[in-house]
């Protein structure tokens, strides 16, 4: 009887301690699943400031298109500037100057549509940090970068809107008002 009840106890605290064990390895899974999750994030908000640092850098090698990346309010101005700073361009130069505007337009909407991505990734992987920085990020795009009257033009009148995802122009039209005036002309004319 001894043994029977031996080989029993044996094979309870076996079991017992396999099921530690699997229990270990879940939660060891889920901590550097959530590790991975973070690192992500972290490695998601570097990538977004580095976008901005590649703007900066862009801008300072072409301040022809420094209008682009101005308010409403201080376009009017940037304008006057771009224009005064590249006065004597001849036809073929302002061609030049033309794509490189639109170029940097298109670089602008794809930074906008990869946070629009990123908020359509299923909640289970976002966190509660990483969609606060989403929405203050989209929310910086809707009301200071996209409304730009040169920008505007590009996405809408030039019709740029047509190379982006759905879920992109959808989430344009619901937060950049379609009565904002464009600027067809620019500074480059």
């Amino acid at each position: 009887m001894r043994t029977e009840a031996s080989k029993s106890l044996l094979g309870v605290a076996g079991f017992v301690i396999a099921m530690i064990g699997l229990a270990l390895s879940l939660v060891t899974a889920w901590r550097n699943d959530v590790r991975s999750q973070a690192a992500e994030h972290q490695q998601f908000i570097r990538d977004t400031y580095n976008s901005y640092l590649e703007i900066d850098h862009f801008q300072m090698e072409h301040p022809e298109a420094a209008h682009e990346f101005v308010t409403v309010s201080d376009y009017p101005s940037e304008i006057i500037r771009v224009k005064q700073a590249f006065q004597g361009l001849s036809p073929s130069e302002k061609a030049q100057m033309r794509l490189r505007e639109e170029a940097f337009a298109f670089y602008l909407f794809t930074c906008f549509e990869r946070l629009v991505y990123a908020t359509k990734a299923p909640e289970s992987t976002r966190s509660a940090e990483l969609d606060r920085f989403l929405n203050k990020q989209l929310k910086y795009f809707t009301e200071k970068v996209l409304p730009n009257p040169r920008l505007i033009y590009f996405w809408r009148d030039d019709a740029g809107f047509q190379y982006f995802d759905e879920d992109t122009r959808n989430y344009y039209s619901e937060h950049v008002p379609r009565t904002l005036r464009s600027d067809p002309i620019g500074p480059f004319s």
